[in-house]
């Protein structure tokens, strides 16, 4: 949302492309890219032990192609206003899930939340840095969100970290203002652990 931090940088730049911007640019420490190939997982070396899990193995191997990663801010972003979903296209009110940001309330996923899948980020892996804690440990707000994001196969974690202890997942919280770039940058360099790990 700031292009002007990111000169020469395309609008179309996957993920590897980013993170080798990064690190030439010498933010956050985010080390060099292993290139677009990447993201492979274990289920393009070994699909046949994912059939016997249940598995979705095109859905597992379009996930392990994903080049970029989509990170998403959770008030206003992921949910919209609570009691607003008849007058807001497109979104969701969930009765039974509470919302505690912003006076609380019913669980409305935004537009966006609803309709991920056809946009953009539909084939990129996906995370959140959130300001508040998204109805905290065990919340159904929490169990909602990961599966509107695709699940663990496109966040490639399920586990939420808090901000103050350090970034171990996709999933963050507490990431309050001031926060959130640093944030975003201990993302990338999850992704590039993760990444060595697969090859």
């Amino acid at each position: 949302t700031n292009p002007q931090w990111y000169p020469n940088l395309k609008v179309t730049a996957n993920f590897a492309e980013v993170q080798d911007f990064i690190h030439k640019d010498g933010h956050a420490g985010c080390a060099k890219s292993c290139g677009p190939g990447a993201a492979e997982v274990e289920v393009e070396k070994n699909p046949e032990e994912h059939v016997e899990k249940g598995f979705d193995i095109e859905a597992e191997q379009t996930a392990a192609k994903a080049s970029c990663l989509c990170v998403f801010d959770v008030d206003r972003t992921l949910t919209t206003r609570q009691g607003r979903a008849r007058s807001c296209p497109g979104t969701k009110e969930l009765p039974l899930v509470y919302d505690g940001a912003f006076g609380g309330g019913a669980l409305v996923l935004s537009d966006l939340a609803v309709g991920l899948q056809d946009t953009f980020c539909g084939k990129c892996f996906r995370g959140i840095v959130a300001t508040g804690n998204v109805g905290g440990p065990g919340s159904k707000a929490r169990s909602v969100l990961l599966e509107q994001l695709g699940g663990s196969r496109w966040t490639k974690s399920s586990s939420w970290s808090h901000s103050s202890t350090g970034v171990n997942s996709t999933l963050v919280v507490s990431a309050g203002n001031g926060k959130k770039t640093r944030t975003r940058a201990q993302h990338c360099e999850l992704a590039q652990r993760r990444s060595q790990r697969t090859n």
